[in-house]
């Protein structure tokens, strides 16, 4: 067996123990993750959104698992990613098996030449819920259907340097329990499709006020941490991480396929009209003058 292979398996083993003590206050909340990201061709933006909004659709109506799509506000300004939430690893097999039985037939072959044309590479990932390392995670799901926007933070840890980066992920907890936060976050172990060290902090948000008041907060956040935490997490990061990066997303209900629970929270947002293609009109044959022809 190798070591993958096994780091999935402590993961999980780990996750069902965590997941199992929470089970009464987080029903909802995806214990693992399929994350399928597309990157948009420049200028292609509106033409994918379009394509995209028939394919919702079209997985809707053939009983695929509810997903919620986001674009890329900030990084790399064309990626579009699909979260798709699961159970367990087993319910994810079943909704790809889902997946494809209805990738065939006229208007899933026509989705897909149009798509072709609008994305340059695609990337899968599957990540799996770190309760330990989250805030609050019981009320993600009641946050999330008002929410517009996720704050994504990918944080990449050096082999070895797991158990630091949890340590410090307490420190922050404790901290945001002193100012008595109420936005939750959830934390993220990537298991498949990326390096091994990667994790996502998805924070959900109403607006981008939110990121205002995150900076007009820090102070108030390092007091609450201690001069001395904070110290020493600033002179411990190199060695714990190889990178971190922040960029926000916005929530796209027309490419989304969210689930009816998450739709009835807010349904003008969830349930947007069906977006119409104009076709353009025939051209009208040019009038004939009574003369033309008889000189032929």
């Amino acid at each position: 067996m190798n070591r993958s292979v096994c780091l999935l398996l402590i993961v999980i083993a780990m996750l069902a123990g965590a997941v199992s003590a929470a089970a009464q206050t987080q029903p909802q909340l995806p214990k693992v993750l399929w994350i399928y990201r597309e990157d948009t061709k420049p200028a292609r933006g509106a033409s994918h959104e379009r394509v995209e909004h028939g394919f919702a659709q079209y997985w809707a109506k053939n009983k695929v698992q509810p997903f919620l799509a986001v674009q890329a506000v900030s990084g790399t300004a064309t990626e579009v990613m699909f979260l798709s939430g699961y159970d367990s690893l087993a319910s994810m097999e079943r909704d790809m098996q889902t997946f494809d039985k209805a990738s065939s037939g006229a208007e899933f072959d026509a989705l897909e030449r149009q798509e072709a044309d609008l994305v340059s590479t695609v990337r899968s990932t599957v990540a799996v819920l770190r309760p330990d390392m989250s805030y609050h995670p019981e009320r993600m799901m009641s946050v999330l259907p008002q929410s517009r926007y996720f704050n994504i933070e990918t944080f990449r840890v050096r082999l070895g340097h797991d158990a630091e980066f949890a340590a410090g992920g307490k420190v922050f907890q404790s901290a945001f329990e002193k100012m008595k936060r109420d936005q939750p976050y959830v934390m993220y172990q990537v298991v498949m499709g990326a390096p091994e060290g990667t994790y996502l902090l998805f924070s959900p948000m109403k607006s981008l006020k939110e990121v205002d008041d995150e900076f007009a907060s820090e102070g108030a956040l390092m007091q609450a941490m201690g001069e001395e935490n904070m110290k020493n997490m600033m002179k411990g990061a190199g060695d714990v991480f190889l990178s971190m990066e922040s960029n926000i997303y916005i929530f796209n209900p027309r490419m989304s396929n969210v689930s009816k629970e998450v739709a009835a929270a807010d349904p003008k947002f969830w349930n947007p009209k069906p977006m119409v293609v104009k076709r353009a009109a025939p051209k009208k044959e040019a009038a004939k003058s009574p003369t033309e022809g008889k000189n032929q």
